[in-house]
């Protein structure tokens, strides 16, 4: 039952372009001489956008003093990587946000989980670096490979998830039933939308961090996060076990003393922080 990856990308012929708005937004950003004005002239293109980016920079995930009421005043005070960042993520959300008819995953569960394992991994990253913006955007799209294999390969997917529940790890009943993992999957698409390397690299790798040939410390980031955050229940991945933390990779931002209780308390809090701004909170939840 195995598809070649060419025969998968196919398969996905009706996957869609990237936005005409984020495709404005990557050549504005390329060019030395961007400003917060040009930034804000792009995606105040796109009221609906511009509702949700600056609902997510008021959160209080970001700590602003005062409230942001522009986009051009969000990119000054948070920065333009940021903003672009926060765009695309709310842009990929909007594009690959809802289930297919015959969907396997709770698809609104996914997105929990993608935010908490971005909340986790820019946690972890900054535990020893700086800027953890770019390894915030990679923890929310790192399965996008899942969404887009429930709704364009339905019937294999569904296959994949009956393989797993039986006791197979993800992976492997993935590889079995398709010959590729979502991470490869997940890279064609970082591929046709023209990522960042660096995002490329966090989709492509964030299971097997050691093959990256880029950006290691995001794409060990993104690895230790994703399993924090499943581990605290943030969200729900369609994958039944926490798997093991590359030791690398842990010893990479983790030493002997480190307030590791006080990290997992800080991710909590910035989750439900953030959840609501991104429009993912349960209608159930406790507020």
């Amino acid at each position: 039952m195995q598809k070649s990856l060419q025969a998968m990308i196919d398969s996905m012929s009706d996957l869609p372009s990237m936005p005409d708005i984020l495709e404005e937004l990557f050549r504005v950003t390329s060019t030395p001489s961007c400003s917060s004005k040009d930034v804000a002239r792009v995606l105040e293109k796109d009221q609906g956008l511009t509702a949700k980016l600056l609902r997510v920079a008021n959160s209080p995930f970001y700590g602003l003093s005062r409230k942001v009421d522009t986009v051009e005043r969000a990119c000054t005070v948070l920065g333009l990587n940021t903003v672009k960042n926060m765009a695309l993520s709310v842009s990929i959300m909007d594009v690959f946000g809802s289930a297919g008819v015959r969907s396997s995953i709770d698809v609104a569960e996914m997105w929990r989980h993608n935010l908490g394992c971005a909340v986790s991994a820019k946690a972890v990253f900054e535990t020893r670096f700086k800027g953890g913006d770019d390894v915030f955007v990679g923890g929310i799209l790192h399965d996008i490979g899942k969404i887009i294999l429930d709704t364009y390969m339905q019937d294999e997917y569904f296959e994949v998830m009956k393989l797993h529940d039986s006791g197979v790890p993800l992976l492997d009943s993935e590889i079995r039933v398709l010959g590729r993992t979502h991470a490869a999957v997940g890279r064609i698409l970082a591929r046709r939308w023209r990522f960042p390397e660096k995002v490329e690299a966090m989709i492509a790798f964030h299971h097997r961090p050691k093959e990256t040939k880029v950006a290691m410390d995001h794409v060990a980031a993104v690895h230790v996060g994703n399993e924090i955050a499943k581990a605290l229940m943030l969200g729900k991945s369609n994958e039944i076990y926490v798997m093991p933390i590359d030791k690398t990779c842990w010893d990479m931002f983790f030493k002997n003393g480190d307030n590791i209780e006080g990290l997992l308390f800080k991710i909590q809090e910035e989750f439900y922080q953030i959840e609501d701004a991104f429009g993912l909170r349960p209608k159930n939840a406790e507020v």
